[in-house]
């Protein structure tokens, strides 16, 4: 099962909290008893040959915290932001969501919290070749963020919050109504 942010904390004061860095899935793999794996911006350095941090992406970091978490069983996956990410708090929040969880295929798996113990939100898909398929293309997203959660209820009502007034461009999508 994974560790989560609870588990963390309960652990604080009590035992040693084991972290190291890992930027790939062979080495999150071999590592995996350690309670915390971090992606670090390092991983520039380290992975990519960058002389300094400063060159690193978000995208390079959702690569590599995409490829920690694909090796690891365990350990709870903590990403940084690259240093240019996080100017300002809008910045920080909009970057912040691109490293969403992609629950796609974990309906029904033991080690899933619908709460996103893992991340600020998940994203499942109803595709009809998923765990749990529907006559057409559909999805779910779950979060604990209350800011999220509005904006996310916004967008799927063609970004309206009441009738006729659109704050911005959203959409609106249904299944099938037999299913």
């Amino acid at each position: 099962m994974y560790k989560n942010i609870q588990n963390i904390l309960e652990m604080k004061d009590k035992e040693k909290i084991t972290v190291l860095t890992g930027y790939d899935s062979t080495m999150v793999a071999l590592c995996d008893q350690v309670d915390v794996i971090l992606v670090g911006d390092s991983a520039g350095m380290v992975m990519l040959g960058y002389e300094d941090t400063s060159s690193v992406t978000m995208e390079d970091m959702i690569r590599f915290t995409t490829a920690a978490k694909n090796g690891r069983k365990n350990s709870l996956i903590v990403s940084d932001l690259p240093i240019n990410s996080y100017k300002t708090e809008k910045d920080a929040i909009k970057n912040s969501l691109k490293l969403i969880e992609d629950s796609a295929q974990s309906h029904g798996a033991s080690n899933v919290s619908f709460s996103n113990n893992y991340s600020i939100a998940a994203a499942y898909s109803f595709y009809p070749g998923k765990n749990l398929g529907a006559w057409g293309d559909g999805g779910a997203v779950t979060t604990n963020n209350k800011k999220l959660y509005e904006k996310i209820l916004l967008l799927r009502n063609w970004g309206s919050v009441k009738k006729y007034y659109h704050e911005e461009l959203g959409f609106n999508s249904r299944l099938q109504p037999l299913q």
